[in-house]
């Protein structure tokens, strides 16, 4: 029984673990760009002591933060301030401590601050996260008529005294294609490289579709269907667990008759 049990609550948590991985997923499945939490892989520690039988088994994490980095699909929305990035790439944004991530969200908004002079505004992502130019420096946006970002992620702007609806480039959103490291969702849900890692340069190789919003790439279904089998598989470890019980009670039954 001692060593069943133990096995047997290992499976439930690491099952437990699965569901919320599955809840996440769905909960953020209308969040533009949102990437899939993908389910950990987990192996088992075993507590020894010398000269007894391995009993008590813990679950390990095996695997990272993993995702899958496919893209969700591009919907036109027809607002300047939304970006989808084409096929592969990042750009980047930076959160309220300075620590530099990769994203695809790209339902961007203008943001005062009182570090900045009047008229003039922040580019950040849905989430609040400070959008970084082509230089990894927050992109500063002001007063204007009219705003343009191209294909490259070059920002045009008219601005209010512009004549002949002149226009002027302010900034360029830093991207990246490929940047070529193993990336892991970070506690905010940006992408971030694996400890110890570093992120690159921007090499302005991703493409962008101004007034298109990329969707999260979340299937409904699948996660759906992987719920079923978690709950499914609890159940079983559920009836492992009454079955270990019924064993033991009825061996130690035979051990008081022998007695």
């Amino acid at each position: 029984m001692d060593k069943s049990i133990f096995v047997a609550l290992n499976a439930m948590q690491s099952l437990q673990n699965d569901m919320r991985t599955h809840a996440q997923n769905l909960a953020n499945i209308s969040v533009p760009a949102y990437k899939t939490d993908l389910r950990s892989y987990r192996g088992s520690t075993y507590l020894e002591a010398e000269n007894t039988l391995t009993t008590r088994a813990y679950q390990r994490g095996m695997s990272d933060n993993q995702f899958d980095s496919s893209p969700g699909a591009n919907l036109r929305t027809d607002r300047p301030l939304d970006i989808a990035i084409k096929g592969k790439g990042y750009f980047y944004i930076r959160d309220n401590k300075d620590i530099t991530y990769l994203s695809r969200r790209g339902d961007l908004q203008l943001q005062g601050s009182k570090d900045l002079a009047q008229g003039q505004f922040y580019l950040t992502d849905g989430s609040g996260y400070k959008v970084l130019d082509n230089n990894l420096k927050p992109i500063i946006i002001p007063e204007h008529n009219e705003l343009i970002i191209n294909e490259l992620g070059e920002i045009f702007l008219e601005l209010p005294n512009a004549e002949n609806g002149e226009r002027t480039q302010v900034a360029a959103i830093g991207t990246i294609k490929d940047p070529k490291i193993r990336l892991q969702k970070g506690l905010i849900g940006a992408i971030e490289p694996l400890p110890g890692g570093k992120l690159p340069q921007p090499d302005q190789g991703a493409k962008i579709d101004q007034a298109f919003l990329e969707g999260s790439n979340v299937s409904s279904i699948n996660e759906l269907v992987y719920t079923l089998d978690n709950q499914r598989r609890i159940e079983m470890v559920t009836k492992f667990v009454k079955t270990a019980k019924e064993i033991d009670e009825s061996s130690a039954k035979l051990m008081r008759l022998a007695n």
